[in-house]
């Protein structure tokens, strides 16, 4: 992690996180989210999968259920959904909940 910037969007573990973040090399945001609300700018998630496409991320780590969902929801109405798919069966991903694979609607992201 060394000098990446890390969002952390965590409420009740934030302090644990960004310590663990720090800890690592990693320069944390903590940023906590008062409640699971989408708020999706279509505009950020299509230059999101663009510049992933040229730009890939080493791992992927979905967190939230609700984001998760949002993130589809948009790329679904984007016509990205496949697109992202493919990045991300390119990469390491992780997810964090139990019933992922259910959840997110999509058979390629079950918990690992």
């Amino acid at each position: 992690m060394r000098d990446k910037r890390v969002a952390i969007l965590e409420s009740r573990l934030g302090t644990q996180m960004v310590e663990l973040v720090a800890k690592h090399g990693g320069l944390p945001l903590h940023a906590p989210a008062l409640a699971e609300v989408p708020d999706v700018d279509p505009a950020y998630v299509e230059r999101l999968v663009h510049d992933a496409q040229t730009r890939p991320a080493k791992v992927a780590i979905f967190q939230t259920g609700v984001g998760t969902r949002a993130l589809f929801a948009t790329t679904d109405a984007l016509g990205l959904t496949q697109s992202l798919l493919d990045l991300l069966g390119r990469r390491p991903s992780r997810s964090e909940a139990p019933n992922r694979r259910r959840r997110f609607g999509h058979a390629r992201y079950a918990s690992t």
